[in-house]
């Protein structure tokens, strides 16, 4: 393997981590010293070096005189070092057969964090009273301290996104609304000569619609192409459901930019809206 994240972990840490295995098995009492070496690696090292093939069975090593390692599961891909790095390939020996002195215990329980870390604390010091215990604490507090930078500024560029959804708003209501009261005479003219209301109401409001799908689909053809260029700084992509949303809202606020002023407008009386400039 050229380049891969190497760890050690026991029997059942996938499962207590979270993270799935996709193929293969996770490792057991059997993976012990002596018995054939094995690994698990994840979905990218398959992926990279194993393209088209079922890595399960197959055999890899580090280096020229590595010994080989039959590989018996594969995990889902994931971030192990920082929150922004790219999908790394990754390799876990058993625990017993690449044994570290620096282990870290995983724990998955029901109970509340406290009670937990005391069990946990307990089974310790009845295994061994002399073994250090340290950084204990739950994985979510572990997670919060590299994830404040982004929440920090995921929270400033939240306001000011939504700073610019409001000037978006107001501009798009001040504007549709001033082309209707502008075509004040129109509106007259057509009264005059006998449009009806509900007429003259759908006019209006079929030419601020294709306006706005002509708007709409320039906007959604910009933000799929911002998506891509950001890609490599954020970590999830809008969904339909987004976009969907984002056009209902701008949909909604030119109904009304439209239907208040025309509504306004249409109360006056046609002689009157026909003098105006």
């Amino acid at each position: 393997v050229p380049a891969a994240f190497h760890y050690e972990c026991g029997p059942g840490y996938f499962r207590a981590i979270g993270t799935r295995l996709v193929a293969g098995r996770d490792f057991d009492d059997h993976d012990r010293k002596g018995a054939a070496k094995v690994v698990i690696v994840n979905e990218t090292l398959a992926g990279k070096y194993l393209p088209g093939e079922n890595p399960i069975g197959r055999r890899i090593r580090f280096g020229r005189n590595g010994d080989w390692l039959e590989i018996v599961g594969v995990a889902e891909a994931g971030r192990y070092q920082w929150i922004s790095e790219p999908l790394t390939p990754a390799v876990w020996d058993p625990l017993e057969q690449s044994y570290n002195s620096s282990a870290t215990l995983v724990m998955r329980t029901r109970y509340n964090n406290s009670e937990a870390l005391n069990d946990a604390r307990r089974m310790v010091a009845e295994l061994n009273p002399d073994l250090p215990i340290f950084e204990a604490r739950p994985v979510s507090e572990l997670v919060d301290f590299p994830l404040m930078p982004l929440r920090k500024s995921t929270a400033a560029l939240s306001m000011m996104g939504g700073l610019a959804a409001l000037l978006c708003i107001l501009g798009l209501y001040g504007l549709l609304a001033y082309a209707v009261v502008q075509r004040t005479r129109e509106i007259g003219i057509r009264m005059a000569l006998g449009a009806r209301a509900s007429s003259v109401l759908a006019l209006l409001l079929t030419r601020t619609m294709l306006l706005v799908a002509a708007s709409g689909a320039v906007g959604i053809v910009l933000s799929i192409f911002a998506l891509r260029l950001l890609s490599q700084v954020l970590y999830g992509s809008a969904g339909f459901a987004t976009y969907v949303w984002t056009v209902a809202g701008l949909i909604a606020i030119s109904i009304l930019a439209c239907l208040i002023p025309a509504r306004r407008v249409l109360r006056i009386d046609a002689s009157t809206a026909l003098r105006q400039e």
